[in-house]
């Protein structure tokens, strides 16, 4: 039996909406995708295909994405990914902008942020050798973990993943693009960029690994997303995942956490450790009633992530949280800079980059502060996924705020 038999090309839902001919059609196209990525589509250069567990949650994952599929079916036929490749990427971000706002379910905008670059690596817009996101399916629709496992509480943010080179250089990633600095990193994930850079023991990975390229990092670039944390205490960035090339899959949760320690990172604190699958209530947390209390924010966790040993996962979010309604966009950079950037946030700014061995130079002062607010205030800052005002003329605002306070004083 070939991997491709192993796979589920056409899950029951979709089949029970599909008449024949559309049937056959869809299945196609499936196997010709899931086969792509079997063989070639890590790096079709080198005919480098993905793992199978990494093509199995994809398939799953890919077959909700598209338009008539799943639980959120049209009467339309389901979109191959031969379609997806003639659509092209510029039309994709216009779609899934439109996919986001049909839910205000967090777990549903999740699977949507996350699949999107897979559907469209089969069309060759994948821009990066780095591993792709893990998928993690919502609890209700993952398949049955098993043996030990581990709970741990999950932060609303971005996708982060990042890559060091053999030289040291840092290679970051949001869900579908990547980065070679940290200034080239979006303003919604570069507070989590400037921690990584900071933090990562380098040194402790050169001794750990001959070849640090074969292990990619994933994570959550934390922000506020309608739900306020201590941000003093979450930290910008909390490891998740560990990709190894070498065991073609993902390190076991406790070997990701031991890897992000020995690297100074943080990760995410466990809720349950090594708990067997067989004794564990699960279904306490579909409804929420289970959620245990936060340890950045006052109350409950927002978001569970559970995973087992053998690459099952699965994640939950509580819908029922909101602590802040986005403000009204303001007129301009500097009324958002005036916002923002007050005399106490540039002092607490320059306290906090002397805390860390950096010189507060102005534009030091500015970039901290620019990237620190964005994440604090995400809803504030980000409409429909593009910043409020012109990022360059809210940077340049700001400068002029910090360079007045630091002449005053």
């Amino acid at each position: 039996m070939s991997q491709i038999d192993e796979l589920t090309l056409v899950p029951q839902p979709t089949k029970d909406d599909l008449n024949k001919r559309q049937l056959l059609d869809y299945r196609s196209q499936r196997e010709d995708c899931l086969e792509w990525l079997l063989t070639v589509g890590k790096n079709p250069e080198k005919a480098e295909g993905y793992a199978f567990q990494t093509v199995s949650n994809r398939a799953y994952r890919m077959d909700m994405f598209y338009p008539g599929s799943g639980s959120r079916r049209t009467d339309t036929l389901p979109m191959s990914c031969r379609t997806m490749q003639m659509i092209g990427w510029s039309i994709s971000r216009g779609w899934k902008r439109a996919m986001l706002t049909r839910t205000t379910l967090q777990s549903e905008k999740n699977e949507f942020v996350s699949t999107l670059p897979g559907c469209f690596t089969h069309g060759g817009f994948d821009t990066t050798s780095m591993q792709s996101m893990p998928d993690t399916p919502p609890l209700v629709d993952a398949e049955p973990l098993t043996g030990h496992l581990w709970v741990q509480e999950l932060p609303t943010g971005g996708q982060f993943r990042f890559q060091v080179a053999n030289s040291g250089r840092l290679t970051f990633g949001t869900a579908d693009r990547t980065f070679d600095t940290v200034k080239a990193v979006p303003l919604s994930h570069r507070r989590t960029a400037m921690t990584v850079s900071e933090r990562l023991n380098r040194g402790a990975l050169r001794t750990a690994l001959d070849d640090p390229t074969q292990i990619t990092f994933f994570g959550t670039a934390t922000r506020n997303e309608g739900i306020s944390y201590d941000w003093m205490a979450l930290p910008p960035f909390v490891g998740t995942d560990v990709w190894s090339d070498t065991q073609d899959g993902l390190l076991a949760p406790d070997a990701a956490t031991t890897v992000y320690e020995r690297l100074n990172l943080p990760t995410l604190p466990a809720i349950t450790k090594e708990a067997p699958a067989d004794h564990t209530d699960l279904t306490q947390y579909e409804d929420g009633t289970g959620f245990p209390p936060s340890a950045w924010r006052d109350g409950a966790a927002a978001g569970i992530l559970i995973r087992d040993k053998t690459g099952g996962r699965a994640q939950v979010w509580r819908v029922d949280v909101t602590d802040s309604i986005p403000a009204s966009p303001p007129d301009t950079a500097t009324d958002l800079a005036a916002q923002y950037a007050t005399s106490d946030r540039i002092e607490r700014t320059v306290a906090a980059l002397r805390d860390r061995g950096h010189t507060p130079t102005v534009d030091a002062i500015r970039d901290q502060l620019v990237a620190d607010v964005a994440r604090e205030a995400y809803t504030n800052f980000y409409h429909d996924d593009d910043f409020v005002v012109p990022p360059d003329a809210f940077h340049a605002a700001v400068g002029e705020r910090v360079q007045k306070h630091r002449h005053d004083q």
